[in-house]
């Protein structure tokens, strides 16, 4: 089946308190690498510079990932900070080209860094959207089957979850090492984190939304899937590489 995952891919400058790195992400890479380990066939439709294309293309080639973009005039640049808490993100630099189109498919993500959805029409038997970059860029995000958002993005009671499904069946509402909320048509439920003391977690939510969508996707099941999203997000915390890691993860209604 495929998947696909409509947002920009990224050049990213990582700051740790073990120094800076330069490298590929975005949802194409953190969400393909995951639907890629997971069976799936992931699509990546976004917007890439002429200078990156050719080296983001390869690396998505690498890991499984079919990569649909369009060229524009440049590619997204972010710098992420995790000296601080929460860490601290700055877009560097980003294209002035949007998405458009039709994308249809058994599984459909819209997850942009920014600001660079336009004109899309999406048909899914599962659709799924994460807020951050609509947050970042002040739009309000379409209705799905699920929407999923963190701490780093919006601070909120997690009984105000259910004000959100109206707009969205699940609603998924991670908070790190402090476990994962999550609203179904009104109803609360919480599932523990693994408790891993991880600095750099840049992807983890795009892993997070990619196995618990995947996995709903063939299920039907939200509860199973917060769990299993959040095995398979210790385990790519743990070891970097898309791997279960089991813990003593049991979700529980909370009202």
């Amino acid at each position: 089946m495929d998947a696909y995952i409509v947002g920009n891919p990224t050049v990213d400058y990582v700051v740790t308190s073990e120094g800076s790195t330069r490298r590929i992400g975005g949802p194409p890479y953190y969400m393909g690498l995951a639907f890629a380990a997971l069976g799936l066939r992931p699509v990546a439709i976004g917007v890439v510079g002429p200078d990156e294309r050719d080296f983001i293309e390869g690396e998505l080639r690498k890991i499984g990932v079919e990569p649909r973009l369009v060229q524009g005039d440049a590619t997204s640049i972010f710098e992420l900070d995790y000296r601080s808490r929460p860490r601290r993100s700055v877009a560097v630099r980003r294209p002035s080209v949007k998405i458009s189109g039709v994308v249809e498919g058994p599984l459909v993500v819209l997850n942009p860094v920014f600001d660079e959805i336009g004109a899309v029409e999406i048909y899914a038997d599962v659709s799924a959207v994460d807020l951050q970059g609509f947050i970042r860029s002040g739009r309000d995000a379409p209705a799905a089957d699920i929407l999923h958002f963190s701490d780093d993005d919006v601070a909120l009671d997690p009984r105000q979850l259910a004000e959100y499904n109206s707009k969205w069946r699940i609603v998924v509402y991670t908070l790190g090492d402090g476990g994962a909320y999550m609203s179904v048509d009104g109803r609360l439920y919480y599932a523990p984190s693994a408790g891993l003391d991880v600095e750099d977690t840049t992807g983890s939510g795009d892993v997070f939304l990619a196995a618990f969508s995947a996995h709903f996707l063939r299920t039907g099941d939200a509860e199973e899937a917060l769990c299993e999203a959040s095995m398979y997000t210790a385990g790519y915390l743990r070891r970097k590489r898309m791997e279960r890691y089991e813990y003593g993860c049991e979700v529980v209604r909370r009202g």
